[in-house]
C-alpha cells in the first residue's frame, strides 16, 4: 500500500515555521489519483483547496548482515573506496575533508 506526502500550504506549522505548510501522510489503497480536498483545512473548517504532493521514496526493506557476510561485505566497501580514492582526487578530498586537503598541498 503506497504511502504519499502532502502539504497544505494554506496552514503554517506552528512547530517547523520554516517550513511552507503544514505537512501529513494519505495512504491510498485504490488508485494513484492526488487528493483533491486537503483533510487538515476541512478538519478546520477551512475552504476546500488540494494539497501538495510532495516526492516521497519509500523502501520495502532492509536487510541485514551479519557474521562472515558482514566482515566481507565491509571489506568490499573498503576495497571499492579506496580505489576510487586513488582514481578521483575530488572524491578524495569528500573522504578526508577539503580543508585536510588544502593542508596537505600547501
Amino acid at each position: 500500500m503506497p504511502t504519499f506526502l502532502y502539504v497544505c500550504e494554506n496552514n503554517p506549522d506552528p512547530n517547523y515555521p520554516e517550513n511552507n505548510g503544514t505537512e501529513f501522510e494519505d495512504l491510498s489503497l485504490s488508485s494513484n489519483k492526488p487528493l483533491e480536498v486537503c483533510p487538515v483545512c476541512k478538519e478546520k473548517g477551512m475552504p476546500d483547496h488540494a494539497p501538495k504532493r510532495l516526492i516521497n521514496m519509500t523502501f520495502r526493506g532492509q536487510v541485514e548482515l551479519t557474521g562472515k557476510d558482514l566482515d566481507a561485505k565491509i571489506k568490499s566497501d573498503v576495497r571499492h573506496l579506496k580505489n576510487k580514492a586513488r582514481t578521483n582526487e575530488n572524491f578524495y578530498a569528500n573522504l578526508i575533508g577539503e580543508d585536510k586537503i588544502n593542508k596537505s598541498f600547501k
